[in-house]
């Protein structure tokens, strides 16, 4: 038998978004000062503009999950997370995403991004928290629940809300996110710092800026739930 011709295609990933920052520190306040306040302004800006970057990631695979609203393709139903009566469970939901991806055929590491409260959640959970494995005992220790139903658990406090590309109100509904690697792909085109003195003062000055965008080329590998905290 002939070797088949693998024939390929493009898919184009356009860097749609920028970011930058732009400050300067006088000379009389850059020796008065204490802590340094440069450092710290860098620090913020750098925090800044990462938290952006979260935001507009998670938003990109939100819009890129199969589906056109909730319970149709990879889009579960809506659902009330808690621990009363008639709440849904947070590890059984966990599971539900995972089930979703294996029926797509998805194969690989699979990660999960949920809100803080979601954590909070899986750490009431006797089935995390019983003495037993060491596991068990380092959640018990430390707080951290690194796996939960087959996923790499990732925490961001950048998930969507019901609208694409709005920040989720606090108690939700929040935009839960499963996913592999492949499905989506991330660039940075520019992503640089420069120091300078301006020529029309006596101070030093820094600026950044960071080119990027974010593109889903694989919307089956992509499953979401929007949980609202109960």
């Amino acid at each position: 038998n002939r070797p088949e011709i693998l024939i390929g295609s493009s898919l184009f990933l356009t860097i749609s978004e920028a970011d930058y920052f732009n400050f300067a520190v006088d000379d009389a306040d850059k020796y008065q000062q204490q802590p340094k306040l440069m450092d710290k302004a860098m620090k913020e800006a750098a925090y800044a503009m990462a938290n952006t970057v979260d935001l507009f990631c998670n938003t990109t695979l939100q819009t890129g999950v199969s589906g056109t609203g909730d319970g149709t393709g990879n889009r579960l139903t809506a659902r009330t997370i808690g621990t009363g009566a008639g709440d849904d469970d947070a590890y059984e939901t966990l599971v539900d995403l995972a089930t979703k991806l294996r029926e797509a055929d998805v194969t690989g590491e699979m990660y999960c991004i949920v809100p803080p409260w979601f954590i909070g959640m899986l750490q009431k959970d006797v089935r995390f928290t019983n003495y037993g494995t060491s596991e068990n005992r380092a959640t018990l220790q430390n707080g951290l629940i690194g796996r939960a139903a087959g996923f790499e658990l990732m925490e961001s406090n950048n998930l969507s809300g019901a609208t694409s590309g709005t920040l989720a109100v606090v108690g939700g509904p929040y935009t839960i996110l499963a996913c592999i690697k492949d499905a989506a792909t991330f660039a940075e085109q520019i992503d640089s710092i420069e120091a300078f003195r301006p020529q029309d003062g006596f101070n030093d000055a820094v600026k950044g800026l960071h080119l990027y965008g974010a593109k889903v080329t694989r919307p089956y590998a992509l499953a979401s739930v929007a949980c609202t905290q109960s």
